[in-house]
């Protein structure tokens, strides 16, 4: 019997070292970064349960302001989502005006080499009746131009 006491309080022993360990690993990651660094001093504080609790409502409150911010964080992707979806919208809207105003400008063009065959005809015309200097404008009145 005195060699099943003895393996369990090996266990014993072992489990309380590995919470003593557990607890400075946290108290490292709770109190290195805040500005209570102080109160963990870089040495080992625990085996108090004053420490550990105060290991523990630290843990518990970085907890819940880490879950705080995971909620704006996750608000702040939901607009980003609904931002890109509205860019998305008018990206489509705008290469379709795109390609509107691009048949216009074609439109336009063909227009103006109509124009301008027209306009090559009518001096050609022009020229040959005997006109030497012919000008779109035609003075109608000293007060009128058309």
């Amino acid at each position: 019997m005195d060699s099943a006491k003895g393996k369990k309080r090996t266990l014993e022993r072992k489990r309380r070292e590995l919470m003593h360990t557990r607890f400075d690993e946290l108290q490292a990651l709770l109190f290195s970064s805040s500005a209570g660094s102080e109160e963990a001093g870089g040495n080992r504080v625990l085996g108090r349960r004053s420490d550990k609790e105060k290991i523990l409502v630290r843990a518990s409150e970085k907890i819940q302001r880490q879950a705080r911010l995971l909620e704006e964080i996750e608000g702040m992707i939901a607009l980003t989502r609904k931002e890109l979806d509205t860019l998305k919208h008018e990206k489509l809207e705008l290469r379709n005006d795109k390609t509107y105003l691009r048949k216009e400008i074609h439109q336009l063009r063909e227009e103006n080499r109509g124009y301008r065959a027209d306009n090559l005809w009518l001096w050609q015309k022009h020229k040959k009746v005997g006109l030497r200097e012919w000008s779109p404008i035609v003075r109608v009145s000293d007060n009128f131009v058309c």
